[in-house]
């Protein structure tokens, strides 16, 4: 009985995150999977750079057999922190749609125009050893 508990509390594989965050040129992007959540267990806040997503994961198992029912209900807050410097806060969007979660953070255009193009010269062999 005690072991048929302790293995339903330690299935964890069902409710995988997994986020990963993409710079580029004009944004940031964060993409991930996100399986057995509902998109209302899904908190974005943007504060001081950082991109914080929480995720409310609620499992509940049932166990059953010789007369007897266990039923374990257990909530976990898992928390991931990005650091996203030099978005226009006011517009982030975010899509979950089928267990994938993308947001998109678009840069200030202040960081954008900030940024240095090099023109380099074709280069030559003949110009080398002269």
């Amino acid at each position: 009985m005690i072991l048929g508990l302790l293995s339903m509390m330690n299935n964890k594989n069902e409710n995988k995150v997994e986020l990963k965050m993409l710079d580029l040129d004009d944004k940031y992007v964060v993409v991930g999977k996100i399986l057995g959540v509902q998109r209302n267990n899904i908190n974005l806040n943007y504060e001081n750079d950082y991109l914080t997503i929480t995720v409310r994961v609620n499992k509940v198992n049932r166990s059953g057999g010789y007369g007897t029912f266990f039923m374990v209900q257990t909530v976990n807050d898992i928390r991931k922190n990005f650091y996203v410097p030099n978005v226009d806060s006011k517009s982030i969007t975010g899509k979950f749609e089928n267990g994938n979660l993308i947001i998109s953070l678009p840069k200030n255009i202040l960081s954008i125009k900030n940024k240095v193009i090099v023109e380099v010269d074709q280069y030559d062999e003949q110009e080398k050893l002269e």
